[in-house]
């Protein structure tokens, strides 16, 4: 069932001390987070009708984010999504976006962009 806060930003990173970081970043500018430590871990939460933005990293050893994105669309949940990856890649961001990435994001994170992104998303 819906928690009734439909502008829930959710970060999927296995790990953990970048998930912190993404969490108080975005606690900080106003939003609501949760976060998870694999990509099925969001799909099996029933909250998943809730989130209004997902915050994904690409290289997790279960679930790529990718394969994060190819799982939501199958089941219907098309959700704004922003795809963090160490190594730019045109092949993968070509397909998040396929999938429904609003952007692909390099490490070292520009957090401010970050930030103007997400809130566009969760508008």
């Amino acid at each position: 069932m819906p928690s009734g806060n439909p502008n829930i930003v959710a970060i999927v990173d296995d790990d953990g001390d970048v998930r912190d970081v993404l969490d108080a970043l975005l606690e900080s500018a106003g939003h609501t987070v949760k976060t998870y430590a694999a990509g099925q871990l969001l799909l099996d939460d029933p909250e998943l009708h809730d989130v209004a933005c997902l915050v994904v990293d690409q290289k997790m050893p279960e679930m790529t984010g990718l394969d994060l994105l190819r799982a939501l669309n199958a089941v219907g949940h098309s959700i704004p999504s922003l795809l963090i990856t160490g190594l730019p890649d045109a092949r993968i961001a070509d397909e998040a976006r396929d999938l429904g990435a609003i952007d692909v994001l390099t490490k070292p994170i520009d957090w401010e962009k970050l930030l103007k992104l997400v809130a566009y998303a969760v508008v």
